[in-house]
């Protein structure tokens, strides 16, 4: 099973569990999407291992840190945040 994950600005999360793994990429897809315009702080795809198709399953074992990341997309840079970040480099 596949489980995204989308984190809000107010560090809420929202879980999504998929057999599907092409409509857990869409799905994914569409968040890196709010996280691109600020809707959302971050999205991320999970890969869980389980015996059985079970969705609360799934999301319990992303929660307990049992899943593996397959990719994860982080709201982008703001021009500060950038431009501190390309002051450490010595140009």
């Amino acid at each position: 099973m596949y489980v995204v994950r989308l984190r809000s600005f107010n560090s809420s999360f929202d879980f999504k569990a998929f057999t599907s793994r092409r409509l857990a990429l869409s799905n994914f897809e569409a968040g890196q999407k709010q996280a691109i315009d600020e809707g959302l702080e971050e999205s991320a795809l999970f890969e869980v291992v389980c015996t059985m198709d079970d969705p609360k399953t799934a999301i319990q074992r992303v929660r307990d840190g049992r899943a593996t990341l397959v990719q994860i997309y982080p709201r982008p840079m703001s021009e500060a945040q950038a431009t501190a970040w390309l002051a450490d480099f010595n140009l």
